[in-house]
This record gives structure tokens, C-alpha cells and sequence, in this order.
């Protein structure tokens, strides 16, 4: 099940932080570590921040950031604490950064 593993168990981002929980098979890397979906262009990120790390988010043309855990401020949105959720449309790349306290566990729902 994909909950059950470690995100050094999947494919990471370049920054190590994020990690592929779902894609498309053969659209962005290879689907043999990872669920697939059928959702054209979509990859599904999850991600623990320890406190005071940053990452960023990615960048496409429809982002959906879930904040499951912990606090983060998002540049251009402001402050995120546990359940909060935020839209991005063709935003660009902005930093999420995780509370210097807390850390935070993120999932970014991607679609080019």
C-alpha cells in the first residue's frame, strides 16, 4: 500500500524533500515504485518538511496543496496550519516553508 512506505522508497524530487506517491505510468518516471493513475499529466507529491525546511512547490498549470499536518507559510498566501488548503493556477514556483516548531506533512496535487 502506498501509505506504508518511506518517501526515500520512491522517487524523490531533485530538493529530497517531496516524494512521488502517484503518476501516470511512463509520463513522468517509471511506475514501479509509485501508484498509478490515470489522470493524464497528474503526479501526486507527499511530503515531511522538518521544522524550518523549505521546498518548492512545483510548477504547473493547476497545483492543489493540502496541508495534512503541522504549519507552513506559503510565499504569496501567508500562513498554513493542519487542514488548511490552497488552490494554484499558473502561479509560478513558490516556497512553502515549514514552522521553525512544527515541521508540517504536505500533499501537492499536480496537473500540466
Amino acid at each position: 500500500a502506498v501509505g506504508t512506505r518511506e518517501p526515500h522508497e520512491v522517487h524523490a524530487r531533485a530538493d529530497r524533500r517531496t516524494a512521488q506517491v502517484a503518476a501516470v505510468p511512463g509520463e513522468r518516471e517509471p511506475a514501479r515504485q509509485h501508484a498509478a493513475i490515470r489522470q493524464h499529466g497528474a503526479v501526486l507529491w507527499g511530503g515531511r518538511l522538518k521544522p524550518g525546511e523549505s521546498v518548492n512547490v512545483p510548477d504547473a498549470r493547476c497545483v492543489h496543496l493540502y496541508l495534512a499536518k503541522g504549519a507552513a507559510t506559503l510565499e504569496g498566501a501567508g500562513a498554513l496550519r493542519t487542514g488548511d488548503a490552497v488552490r494554484l493556477t499558473a502561479a509560478g514556483s513558490p516556497r512553502l516553508s515549514a514552522d521553525a516548531g512544527t515541521g508540517a506533512e504536505v500533499l501537492l496535487w499536480e496537473n500540466q
